[in-house]
């Protein structure tokens, strides 16, 4: 699969359209995906219409989930981007065009680092003021060691400005004037009407001069490890007090011989007349399910489930995004793979017991019907149930769910009212 990410550095001056066009000119003889990454202002649903397929081209968007601005940054932002990328890969298209949000954020440090274009494709007007913003967003490509293929000159005339010789050294692919037809049928979500594509005569030459990207995930190297056979070749069983075995070194290797340790943990502690409900919890599936749902950045979004002991408030079904922790002390809990949970107060340690995996779809979901709130006093971007949903929980659970009896003064200090 070839990736060809098109940005501009200023919005407002027809990115949106010119991934699409492009898209739609490729779609002619390819298999192609059009990758909307304008988490807040997405365009592609206005361009065509709500559709989800137009002939060859998918239409991958989060303005199709929701009409509604999210206001995700940070971790999230970057999280879903990822997970909207996800899709691209299981269609499995000849070309992915990303349509790249204005400036140089998050959302785009996310594809140079995950997505790994084969190629840019830099979108100006032909005047001082698109070409000063889109010499920063050039600059931080550059760094990345992406090649920027080359410049389309889109409302050239005498309204934004006419020709431009020279645009950072690039070759000009083409320049397009202010076209009445392409913003009638854009603005009517039937771009794929248009008669005259102006993409046409170049879009097989910008699709040649891409490179094939493999966007297959790189998962944490704790995956694999020994077997059980070689984990108690390094970790084995003692004698030790009442008769019975006992294990001080026994620890994580791996998901491939975990079960088997832990089943062995748990025989040492029956037959010292003991029980720990880590090790019942805590199996090799529970702990795949975690590293599974991590990025390449060892990242994820997950909701926590059973309250952590830390002396931090959190609040049952909150979603917030964790790391993959790196073990100091790697005999902790038998050094059983952990997250780190960011909040205000510090970052807190949680298990795999102790949350779900969690998608940005679902967190949209529950965006839109209101179930969860940002907390607007966090700097940590962490979401938490309504007032209502609250209160339903504490009707039907109580302090089952990990719930504190002081719950509703905490949601008042934090400013909750929704």
């Amino acid at each position: 699969m070839k990736v060809i990410a098109v940005y501009s550095g200023k919005g407002g001056v027809g990115k949106s359209t010119v991934a699409a066009l492009l898209a739609l000119s490729l779609a002619r003889t390819k298999k192609v995906a059009l990758l909307d990454l304008d988490l807040n202002t997405p365009s592609a649903p206005v361009l065509f219409g709500d559709r989800r397929e137009v002939g060859k081209l998918s239409l991958i968007s989060v303005g199709l989930e929701t009409k509604r601005a999210l206001a995700f940054s940070g971790k999230v932002a970057r999280g879903l981007a990822r997970e909207l990328a996800d899709k691209v890969v299981e269609l499995d298209p000849d070309v992915c065009i990303v349509d790249l949000p204005p400036g140089a954020d998050d959302v785009h440090l996310a594809v140079c680092v995950s997505l790994q274009p084969s190629s840019f494709l830099l979108v100006v007007q032909p005047n001082q003021l698109s070409l000063e913003d889109a010499k920063r967003a050039f600059q931080l490509f550059e760094r990345f060691g992406v090649p920027t293929a080359g410049v389309v000159q889109n409302m050239v005339g005498d309204v934004f400005g006419e020709v431009l010789e020279d645009v950072f050294g690039l070759p000009v692919l083409a320049n397009l004037p202010l076209d009445r037809d392409i913003a009638r049928l854009g603005s009517a979500g039937q771009l794929d009407k248009l008669e005259d594509n102006p993409f046409d005569p170049i879009s097989e030459s910008v699709f040649e001069r891409s490179v094939n990207v493999d966007w297959a995930r790189i998962r944490p190297v704790l995956y694999e490890g020994d077997d059980f056979e070689e984990a108690l070749e390094k970790f084995p069983i003692e004698g030790g007090a009442y008769g019975g075995l006992r294990t001080r070194k026994m620890s994580f290797v791996g998901l491939k011989s975990w079960d088997g340790v832990r089943e062995e943990l748990q025989d040492v502690n029956w037959e010292m007349g003991q029980q720990d409900e880590f090790l019942n919890l805590n199996t090799a599936d529970v702990i795949r399910r975690m590293l599974d749902h991590l990025d390449v950045h060892n990242e994820g979004l997950f909701m926590i489930t059973r309250r952590p002991h830390v002396g931090v408030d959190l609040f049952p079904g909150e979603i917030g995004t964790a790391h993959l922790q790196v073990l100091e002390n790697k005999s902790s809990y038998y050094g059983v793979p952990r997250l780190g949970y960011p909040t205000d107060q510090a970052e807190i340690t949680v298990f795999p017991h102790e949350v779900r995996p969690y998608t940005h779809e679902e967190l949209i979901a529950a965006l839109e019907s209101k179930e969860l709130v940002l907390l607007t006093s966090s700097a940590t971007q962490r979401y938490i149930p309504a007032l209502w949903v609250m209160e339903q929980i504490e009707h039907a659970y109580g302090r089952l769910c990990f719930l504190q009896e002081d719950w509703r003064e905490k949601y008042e200090a934090l400013g909750v009212t929704v």
